[in-house]
């Protein structure tokens, strides 16, 4: 069940409770390599030009339409996401903004786009979350390096280790 981080006076401790509703969620299945991780942008991406949330009600419960704007922000923030974290996956909201999520076992995390505001969290499962919010124009590649630090697990690098034995004979 995805939840949207969206839902006004709600305290991250709220989060995960069963009252909330499903909400539709755009998730763009990914290998966790790195050139389909570009790929899942590109699909993710197209997926927000063909966004069927552009009308007011979309939601039956008077959801505020997707507008233009938000979509050009979320289209931005996704260019500027896409070398650094993996795709999220991306809910619209019934206020008019779009939702950027990630979930591991390691947390999660959200991104919240607006006409002209953005609002982040990363909310490690140990530790204390960490909130930020600005402006469209400043979403920065610092917000996707922290979500893929915090909740993505790296692989161990293999250490090459050579063994030379020299013997000494006679010639």
């Amino acid at each position: 069940m995805s939840i949207p981080c969206a839902t006004a006076n709600v305290s991250l401790d709220q989060f995960g409770q069963d009252k909330y509703l499903p909400v539709p969620v755009w998730t763009v299945p990914s290998s966790g390599q790195v050139g389909s991780r570009l790929a899942d942008f590109a699909a993710s991406r197209e997926m927000l030009n063909r966004a069927f949330f552009r009308e007011p009600n979309w939601d039956g419960d008077g959801a505020l339409a997707i507008s233009n704007e938000t979509r050009t922000n979320a289209l931005a923030a996704l260019g500027i996401l896409e070398t650094v974290v993996s795709a999220p996956e991306i809910t619209p909201n019934p206020n008019g903004t779009l939702s950027f999520e990630w979930e591991t076992d390691a947390g999660v995390s959200c991104l919240e786009i607006g006409r002209t505001r953005y609002s982040f969290y990363v909310r490690p499962s140990s530790g204390s979350a960490i909130l930020h919010d600005g402006s469209t124009e400043n979403v920065s590649s610092a917000l996707g390096m922290l979500v893929d630090d915090l909740l993505f697990e790296k692989p161990q690098s293999a250490q090459i280790v050579t063994d030379i034995t020299y013997s000494a004979s006679n010639v």
